[in-house]
C-alpha cells in the first residue's frame, strides 16, 4: 500500500539520519506499519530512555523516572523538585535540620525519621520512655461497599490516638492478616499515617463464603519496644444483580406427557432454575409466561418455588400444548429468562410412560 510504503521510507531515512527534523527513537528493528493515515497507528515500542506515542519524549526509567519527585528533562537527566537531589531525585534534603543529626534517616525534605533512642524534629534528643499506648475512638467500624464499586473507593477512616509526646506518640496503620482474613486484606489498603481505608481492588461477593468482611486493623507508635492497639472492620458487600436466573436439565422444546385420566396434582414436570446472585438478587419466582393460553392454565399450575408443574383437574384436556415458563429474580431491577416445553396431553390408552418424557420437539 502507497501509505505502508511511504511509512516505512521515512523509517528508514531516520535511521540513516537523512530526515529532516526530529527522529523518532524506535528499535532497530521497523515496527510492524500498516495502511493508515497515521504512521506508527500501532504504538512503537521505544528505545531505552524515551516513551511516547512515536517515542518523543524522555522517560528517564533507568533514573527510577525520577522517584516521582522531578521531571525528565533530558535522555537519562532528571530536573528535580525542590528539596530532592541525586540523579534519580531520590535523596532528599534535611541541611536545615543538621541532617537529621546522623541519628536519622532523611525521609522527605526537612522531615527525619529518628533511629531508635533519638528523637526530636532533627534527632537530637534522647528518646523518653514509652509509657501509653495507642487508643482508637472505637473498637469496631463499620461500612457498606458495592461489589462494583472501583479500585481506589475510599471505605472509611480509623483514628486513634497515643498520650506520649514526639517519636513514642507518632502512630502509623497497619491491616492486619489472621488466618482467613489474609482474603480479606488482598481486597484492601490503608493509609498508614491517616488511616483511610480504600479498596485494593473491587470484591466479588459471589467469591465469598460471607456478606461481611472481617478485618483487624492495628495503630502502632514509635516507642521501643513498640506498643500497639486493635480495632476491628466490618465491611458488608452489597451484591449487584449480575447473574441472571439459568434453567437446567430441559432443553427448549422439549416434550413431557401426561395421561388424562392422571389423578389431580400429578407431576408433569420439574423446571430446575439456580441463580448466582445471594439474597433478593438470587431469589427466584417460576411462572407461565402472561400469553400462556387459558386452557393450559384450566388444566396445569407451577410452583412458583419449586418449579413443579402439576395437574389441576382430571380429566384433562386432550392435546399438545406449548407453554413458556418464565424465571424471575427477585432484584429491584430483575433480569428474567424464558424456557419454552410442551406439554402432551394422551388419551387414557396411551401410557407416558412408553414413551420419551424429554425428547425435543420436531421441527
Amino acid at each position: 500500500m502507497q501509505i505502508a510504503r511511504v511509512a516505512y521510507e521515512a523509517y528508514a531515512y531516520s535511521k540513516m539520519g537523512l530526515l529532516f527534523g526530529p527522529v523518532l527513537h524506535v528499535p532497530s528493528e521497523a515496527p510492524d506499519l500498516q495502511a493508515t493515515d497515521t504512521f506508527c497507528a500501532h504504538r512503537p515500542r521505544c528505545d531505552v530512555g524515551y516513551t511516547g506515542p512515536t517515542c518523543e519524549h524522555f522517560s528517564c526509567e533507568t533514573r527510577n523516572w525520577c522517584s516521582g519527585h522531578g521531571q525528565c528533562t533530558a535522555l537519562e537527566q532528571c530536573t528535580c523538585d525542590d528539596g530532592w537531589s541525586s540523579e534519580n531525585c531520590g535523596t532528599a534534603n534535611c541541611t536545615g535540620l543538621n541532617d537529621c543529626s546522623n541519628q536519622g534517616e532523611c525521609v522527605a525534605p526537612d522531615s527525619c525519621y529518628c533511629y531508635d533512642g533519638f528523637d526530636g524534629s532533627d534527632c537530637s534528643q534522647p528518646q523518653g520512655d514509652d509509657l501509653n499506648a495507642p487508643v482508637f475512638n472505637a473498637s469496631h467500624y463499620y461500612c457498606t461497599v458495592s461489589e462494583k464499586a472501583k479500585t481506589g473507593t475510599s471505605l472509611l477512616d480509623v483514628y486513634a490516638t497515643d498520650a506520649d509526646q514526639g517519636k513514642n506518640g507518632a502512630i502509623h496503620y497497619e491491616l492486619v492478616p489472621y488466618g482467613a482474613e489474609i482474603v480479606a486484606t488482598s481486597y484492601l489498603v490503608i493509609d498508614s499515617v491517616s488511616g483511610r481505608v480504600t479498596l485494593l481492588s473491587p470484591i466479588s461477593r459471589n467469591l465469598l463464603t460471607t456478606h461481611t468482611l472481617l478485618v483487624w486493623v492495628k495503630a502502632v507508635d514509635g516507642g521501643v519496644p513498640l506498643k500497639e492497639a486493635q480495632a476491628q472492620l466490618h465491611i458488608r458487600v452489597i451484591d449487584v444483580n449480575d447473574h441472571c436466573p439459568e434453567f437446567h436439565s430441559l432443553d427448549s422444546g422439549s416434550m413431557h406427557f401426561v395421561n388424562m385420566s392422571s389423578e389431580i396434582n400429578t407431576t408433569v414436570v420439574v423446571i430446575e432454575v439456580t441463580d448466582d446472585d445471594f439474597g433478593d438478587n438470587g431469589e427466584i419466582i417460576i411462572s407461565f409466561a402472561a400469553s400462556t393460553a387459558g386452557v393450559v392454565r384450566n388444566n396445569f399450575e407451577v410452583d412458583a418455588t419449586s418449579g413443579r408443574i402439576s395437574s389441576l383437574v382430571s380429566p384433562l384436556t386432550v392435546g399438545s400444548f406449548p407453554v413458556v415458563i418464565v424465571a424471575t429474580d427477585g432484584a429491584s431491577n430483575p433480569c428474567s429468562k424464558q424456557l419454552l416445553i410442551t406439554i402432551q396431553v394422551l388419551p387414557p390408552d396411551v401410557e407416558p410412560q412408553n414413551l420419551n418424557r424429554s425428547r425435543r420437539q420436531p421441527q
